[in-house]
């Protein structure tokens, strides 16, 4: 598995490297703010350089955007290349909203070894927001990068990632397999499901976050296999246009405190 690192470490590593991480990007954004540059009385063109810490990565992207507004309608169409925990990527997005509430859309082609596209979907209710980053969005095979969200509530969040490896197109069939709890995948359209035995997950942390100035966030939680489990082979057992087999492998998986402070990065959750 190419393109990715995660550091894991115990509650005082954990805190230490945040309070490092949480300087250098700030004091690095401080310098770089976004710029705003009126087209007419209701288009404006905006670009940012950012940069992002996290465990163990290192993130920076350029985010450009062309924006619309009437009243109380908003529109913005947006390009944005970079790098991140899991390898370099270029994305585009567009989302339109009236009086706060609207919907969202980015593409973001993720070309490190682990090369895959995934799509986003973004809600918003005014001051509330839910994100959902997905391959089911992109070029929909369940592999690398396979599910992140982050909700988010005026200026606080509460998100999660997964990392997956890519079982292939012939991967075998362990119709024994269960999820951590001990139980077994549900039969779909009268065949038996079970879980993938090479199916391996490497990290998924559950963090909270709090949004700081400009396009600035702060995250810090905790990397568990419970979270994958909890998260993708419930979604995998229960719902039915995601119905498959469990991941349920952690044998190279990174479990400790997760961090990351800097920009807050419209193309990828990762």
């Amino acid at each position: 598995m190419g393109g990715f690192s995660l550091a894991a470490g115990g509650s005082l590593s954990g805190g230490l490297s945040f309070a490092g991480n949480y300087m250098l990007s700030s004091t690095f954004n401080s310098f770089m703010p976004s710029f705003n540059i009126p087209i007419s009385n209701n288009f404006s063109f905006s670009a940012s350089l950012g940069l992002g810490f996290g465990s163990g990565t290192l993130g920076l992207g350029l985010n450009t955007s062309l924006n619309y507004t009437n009243g109380d309608f908003s529109a913005s169409l947006g390009w944005g290349i970079g790098s991140g925990s899991t390898g370099d990527y270029s994305g585009w997005g567009a989302s339109a909203r009236y009086k706060g509430w609207g919907l969202g859309y980015t593409r973001t082609n993720y070309s490190s070894a682990d090369n895959q596209v995934v799509g986003g979907v973004s809600l918003y209710f005014r001051d509330v927001s839910f994100r959902l980053e997905n391959d089911f969005f992109g070029d929909g095979h369940d592999r690398f990068r396979s599910n992140a969200f982050e909700l988010t509530v005026g200026n606080f969040t509460l998100g999660s990632n997964l990392y997956n490896n890519d079982v292939g197109e012939k991967a075998e069939i362990d119709y024994n397999g269960k999820m951590l709890n001990g139980k077994p995948n549900r039969p779909y359209k009268g065949k038996p499901m079970g879980a993938w035995k090479e199916g391996q997950t490497y990290s998924s942390p559950l963090w909270i976050g709090i949004k700081g100035a400009g396009s600035t966030i702060y995250r810090f939680g905790y990397s568990h296999p419970m979270v994958q489990d909890r998260t993708q082979n419930v979604t995998h057992k229960f719902v039915p246009w995601a119905r498959t087999q469990f991941f349920n492998r952690y044998d190279e998986f990174k479990k400790g405190f997760y961090n990351y402070t800097g920009f807050n990065n419209p193309y990828s959750l990762w």
